[in-house]
């Protein structure tokens, strides 16, 4: 089973399911930890490879997001947590789509941070062209460099740390695994978003020019689905700017909460 942390309030019944990008693991949420636990029940699950869960992508015998996905949804269903809301953060925002599509049921809502839905060509062929040099270069350096392309600026830079601390511990193997599978994004079905009857939130940093462009095409096709962009800030924008990000992903799982008690009072 993956790894996971939990943060219990007795005086909250809703939980929030936090799923981390690449590289990184449940302390990439360190500054909405304090702020979230005050208001929800907390879960943090760190994904294959990463952080303290020993399973690896190595161990899978299907190496696809929906096999990711089944598995973070059993630590759910270990916890005897039948429905969450959830949140992301890049890489983590592709999971949580994926339990989306095919356990839509165990959703409540999503804010999805500095979210993945596509790539464009030049991304394409970077990473093409990254997972072909593999042998070439040790592996920290590619990732080094694709943390540097996504994040470029000196504001980034503590983003840029975070990641490059934890990506670590996640060892050569375990990171062109998720790279193969990374190839696959807006190819698989699993990429896709196929089911959007759950509402969503996207925060964008106004400088994630990689996939800020994509997500704003994205929401011109999902009714249920808004968009808050936050002022010089990049990818990550949960620690970039996590006064903004606390505050806008809170008041939307508050009023997620206030309209599904108006629906059962009827």
């Amino acid at each position: 089973m993956l790894h996971y942390q939990i943060y219990e309030n007795n005086n909250a019944k809703d939980w929030i399911v936090f799923v981390h990008g690449m590289g990184g693991n449940y302390s990439i949420f360190y500054k909405q930890i304090i702020f979230f636990k005050k208001h929800y029940n907390l879960l943090f699950v760190d994904l294959h490879g990463h952080g303290y869960t020993k399973l690896g992508l190595k161990d899978l015998a299907e190496c696809s997001f929906k096999t990711i996905s089944e598995d973070v949804v059993k630590v759910l269903d270990h916890l005897k947590i039948k429905k969450a809301h959830f949140m992301g953060i890049s890489l983590g925002t592709i999971i949580i789509n994926t339990i989306n599509n095919n356990f839509s049921e165990r959703v409540k809502s999503m804010v999805l941070g500095g979210a993945v839905t596509n790539i464009t060509l030049y991304s394409r062929i970077l990473m093409e062209i990254g997972y072909s040099i593999k042998y070439f270069l040790p592996y920290m350096s590619l990732y080094k460099l694709c943390a540097w392309i996504i994040m470029p600026k000196k504001r980034h830079r503590v983003s840029r740390q975070v990641f490059t601390r934890e990506a670590y511990k996640l060892g050569r193997t375990e990171f062109f695994k998720w790279i193969k599978i990374l190839r696959k994004i807006g190819i698989s079905e699993d990429t896709k978003i196929l089911n959007k009857t759950n509402k969503r939130l996207y925060i964008m940093g106004s400088e994630d020019y990689m996939f800020l462009p994509i997500i704003k095409d994205e929401i011109k096709k999902d009714k249920n689905a808004n968009i808050h962009i936050i002022n010089k800030c990049g990818h990550v924008c949960n620690i970039e700017s996590p006064q903004e990000f606390n505050r806008v992903s809170l008041n939307f799982f508050n009023n997620i909460k206030e309209e599904t008690a108006q629906e059962i009072a009827g």
